[in-house]
């Protein structure tokens, strides 16, 4: 019988050995397919998580609305986000309206299914990871096909990219996973996850959104009615001392979630025992926080919904304000600002309503009463209930040589006047209603007017209609 012997050039070399198909044999590179794998399942969960808290700033901050190519940001990743776990169930743009919200919601909890399941495969036995990455993948195709056939592929095409890469990734993730166990048991230690925290604490939006989200929602809505204003007061909501509370309540949720974190898995130990105690910690000083931040908050939003701007904010021109028309009624405010002060802007509370510009500056103005003395102030103005006088120059001594009359309430003109040969002007007001202030022209004595002298001439005009009086 012939025996056989198989012949090496080297032989010292160790015999040829067989794996199993697609896992690496050796520690290191198993451990980089394991890292390769967890890394692919974080993936959907971090677009799931990041549009919507995208979303969720955009609409508990609405301050936010005036960044560069927000509309479009929010347009395009409208289809992954779930408007009920956002904005509490409103459309922020019209591609929402034709929408329910589904699908960024089924994607959302299959990406979460998928991560969690990656990382603990034996909670559902192995292969359980396909199951979420299957619906995951049924729900984009279907978000994709209706995105392609409604006509909006253009509009959502960075929603049609993300969709491919959330299937990508969730799909090698669920079925390298078959071939691999990548679960791997660590003692938890504070230093977990606190990245993550310090980020999230340093993003100030994010928590200042949860914060408003708990404790805050009628000051998110009274600082989306500013939203309108270009003069001043967009940001009203956003900049007091509630903002810092509302941030330091939604930081602490976040501290209560590394808390949980930190307690998962439960064990029975010393070091889990300290873990519940810092989570309970953090969810009383949420509890107390927020509690002291609601109260400020709201009373902040009435103040912008009623309130007169005048009495909280020095403009550099002036500003007069109206008493609302009955109970529950905002305040009417007048306000002037601009450069040489040529903008009136009226405000329903802290909102902005109607805007004009005017021919002639308020400041600077030269002003003198019948007696030639100077008159000081910014902006020389006397109000007489809903109607406030004006002077002004369109000089070049700025001397003052135009009078005008403006409603309060709305801004429109009542009336104008000036001498006849546009020369300066001399005037004091009489039986002003505010009080007797003689350095300014104002006098509370005598019947209301506006007492003018043109070339040696006084006339005295009625505030409210401009007529002369008698």
């Amino acid at each position: 019988m012939t025996t056989a012997t198989a012949l090496y050039a080297d032989p010292h070399a160790p015999a040829p050995t067989l794996s199993p198909v697609g896992v690496p044999e050796r520690p290191d590179d198993r451990a980089r397919f394991v890292t390769r794998v967890r890394v692919a399942a974080t993936v959907p969960l971090v677009i799931g998580l990041g549009t919507h808290v995208l979303f969720l700033v955009a609409y508990w901050i609405p301050e936010t609305s005036a960044f560069p190519a927000h509309d479009w940001w929010l347009g395009q990743l409208s289809p992954l986000v779930s408007e009920a776990l956002t904005s509490d169930g409103e459309a922020q743009v019209e591609a929402q309206w034709r929408q329910p919200g589904l699908g960024g919601l089924l994607l959302l909890l299959a990406a979460v299914a998928l991560f969690v399941l990656d990382r603990r495969p034996r909670l559902l036995g192995p292969g359980a990871a396909v199951l979420p990455a299957a619906v995951g993948t049924l729900v984009a195709l279907v978000t994709a096909v209706a995105l392609v056939l409604g006509g909006r592929p253009s509009a959502s095409g960075l929603t049609l990219v993300l969709l491919a890469l959330w299937v990508g990734t969730a799909g090698y993730a669920a079925l390298a996973g078959l071939l691999v166990d990548t679960e791997a048991y660590r003692e938890r230690r504070w230093r977990h996850g606190v990245v993550l925290l310090a980020a999230y604490a340093v993003v100030g939006p994010v928590p200042t959104a949860v914060g408003r989200a708990l404790f805050g929602p009628q000051l998110r809505d009274a600082a989306a009615a500013l939203q309108g204003n270009t003069v001043a007061l967009r940001l009203a909501a956003l900049t007091n001392g509630t903002t810092l509370l509302l941030y330091l309540s939604g930081l602490l949720v976040g501290v209560a979630v590394w808390g949980a974190y930190q307690c998962w898995p439960p064990r029975r130990d010393l070091r889990t025992g300290l873990r519940v105690l810092v989570l309970v910690g953090a969810l009383v000083l949420t509890a107390l926080v927020g509690s002291a931040a609601a109260g400020p908050a709201e009373r902040r939003a009435e103040q912008l919904r009623q309130d007169s701007p005048a009495d909280a904010i020095r403009f550099s021109c002036g500003a007069a304000s109206l008493d609302g028309s009955g109970p529950g009624a905002p305040a009417r405010t007048l306000v002037i600002t601009g450069f040489t002060c040529t903008t009136l802007t009226t405000y329903e509370g802290y909102r902005q309503q109607v805007t004009r510009e005017l021919p002639f500056s308020l400041a600077p103005v030269t002003v003198r009463d019948p007696d030639g003395r100077r008159l000081p102030g910014r902006v020389v103005s006397a109000q007489y209930g809903p109607t406030l006088v004006l002077v002004g120059s369109s000089r070049v001594d700025t001397g003052a040589d135009e009078l005008l009359a403006v409603a309060v309430d709305d801004g429109r003109e009542l009336w104008r006047s000036s001498c006849p040969d546009r020369r300066p002007l001399r005037l004091r007001f009489t039986g002003v209603p505010g009080g007797d202030d003689p350095q300014h022209g104002r006098l509370a004595a005598g019947p209301a007017a506006v007492v003018v002298t043109c070339a040696g001439r006084t006339t005295r005009l009625d505030p409210d209609t401009g007529a002369p009086r008698r």
